[in-house]
């Protein structure tokens, strides 16, 4: 249970946010904890990391509306990173996704055959060779254009985004919060 001197903070996010690579003292979330912790010795401060490898930010929203009632935050920290507009994997792109439809079969059969002879590597490199191929072609588009399609306003993404932007303050101003804090991640 939540004591009157203790501050929660929720912080929302994907991979950077729940630490990707790092031991959990070495997440940014923990040591926000400690800083505040050290700021504030007369109060508790606990931080609350939700963060989820590929999360997008309409997931985040979903965490934010499932968990909220039983963190019972004083603030929201939503830990923002570029691919957080696309809610499917970062490469994709529909040129992709039919690319595999259509090759789905041949990969398998690869697949199937190489592991046979305990040659799974073999299989993943004969298959990344179609897709190299496509690239090169033409066929297939940098990941970074599937991506870059999000950021159109009038696409599904943008707005699902924006919704999700707008949810997460609603909650937050429907718990009587402060307005949640965006926190632009950089990845390298």
């Amino acid at each position: 249970d939540k004591s009157i001197n203790e501050f929660r903070i929720m912080v929302l996010g994907d991979s950077l946010t729940w630490g990707a690579g790092l031991s959990p003292e070495q997440r940014y979330t923990d040591i926000l904890e400690i800083m505040l912790q050290n700021q504030f010795e007369n109060m508790k401060i606990k931080v609350y990391n939700f963060g989820l490898p590929g999360g997008p930010t309409i997931t985040e929203r979903d965490i934010l509306k499932t968990n909220k009632d039983f963190v019972k935050p004083n603030l929201i920290i939503v830990g923002f990173c570029l691919n957080d507009t696309q809610p499917k994997s970062q490469d994709y792109t529909w040129e992709k996704e039919n690319f595999d439809k259509i090759n789905s079969d041949k990969f398998a059969t690869i697949s199937n055959v190489t592991s046979m002879f305990k040659l799974d590597h073999i299989g993943e490199m004969i298959i990344q060779s179609y897709y190299n191929t496509a690239h090169l072609k033409g066929d297939l588009p940098d990941w970074t254009k599937g991506l870059d399609r999000t950021y159109q306003k009038d696409s599904k993404e943008w707005q699902d985004f924006i919704k999700a932007l707008k949810d997460i303050k609603q909650m937050s101003d429907e718990m009587n919060l402060h307005q949640p804090i965006f926190v632009i991640l950089n990845q390298g």
